[in-house]
């Protein structure tokens, strides 16, 4: 679990309250006034599956993103896999940048941009 805290630490400037072998919570800073976000992490015994972003039934972490391929890039520097490199998509009326990767501790992340282009 440290190895994985580590890793949001560094990406998401998460400010952890406990880290435990099993465990760890802490707050995400928000760009949103009166906002608390808060991120839980927990050990599952389950094995990671090797899923990619057009794969369904799996629940990745979503995270804002102004700028998809530079922390797509950060991510995989800090020990992150690459899972989908970053796409252009129109997702009902919406256009979207989005990629996919998963964490040392392998939760997937799907950092997502509306309005490109």
């Amino acid at each position: 679990m440290a190895v994985e805290a580590a890793f949001w630490e560094r990406f998401a400037e998460v400010h952890w309250d406990s880290v435990m072998a099993e465990a760890a919570w802490g707050t995400v800073p928000s760009a949103l006034p009166q906002t608390r976000c808060v991120l839980i992490l927990v050990r599952d015994a389950a094995p990671v599956a090797d899923r990619q972003m057009n794969d369904g039934g799996f629940p990745p972490i979503g995270v804002v993103s102004t700028a998809i391929e530079a922390d797509y890039e950060r991510a995989l520097a800090l020990g992150a896999v690459a899972r989908s490199a970053p796409i252009s998509a129109t997702i009902g009326s919406r256009r979207l940048r989005l990629a996919l990767f998963a964490s040392p501790g392998g939760v997937l992340v799907e950092p997502l941009a509306a309005g490109w282009g």
